[in-house]
């Protein structure tokens, strides 16, 4: 009889980045934009494109990167977050025709802060 070892267990991690994404899903085609998941991340992790009340797809796009974690700290009543992004993500998402947004998603809370890259 073969006696089972160990299995691989999943992480915290992948677990937070799937809620996020699919909390994120739900917001963005419920205010009535597409949402178009990328498969591998060179600094964006959703494509996105309006569409009119009639269902009809617009021109523009809108990039979204989105980042999971347990716990953000929120300070003051403002309710600024703080968190560390590299320089080489700032000069793309700034560099970029199209809207840029960065969701912070925290799990633990169930609450997103968003930022427009572009106005910060």
């Amino acid at each position: 009889m073969y006696r089972m070892g160990a299995r691989k267990k999943r992480t915290t991690e992948p677990v937070i980045a799937d809620m996020s994404l699919h909390v994120l899903a739900y917001l963005v085609v419920k205010a009535g934009f597409t949402f178009e998941a990328m498969r591998a991340d060179y600094g964006y992790d959703v494509l996105s494109s309006p569409l009119t009340p009639m269902g009809e797809v617009e021109n523009g796009l809108v990039y979204v990167q989105l980042k999971a974690t347990n716990r953000i700290r929120v300070h003051n009543p403002s309710a600024w977050v703080l968190f560390r992004i590299t320089k080489t993500d700032l000069d793309l998402w700034g560099s970029e025709q199209c809207p840029v947004y960065l969701v912070l998603f925290d799990a633990q809370a169930e609450v997103a802060y968003w930022l427009y890259l572009q106005n910060y």
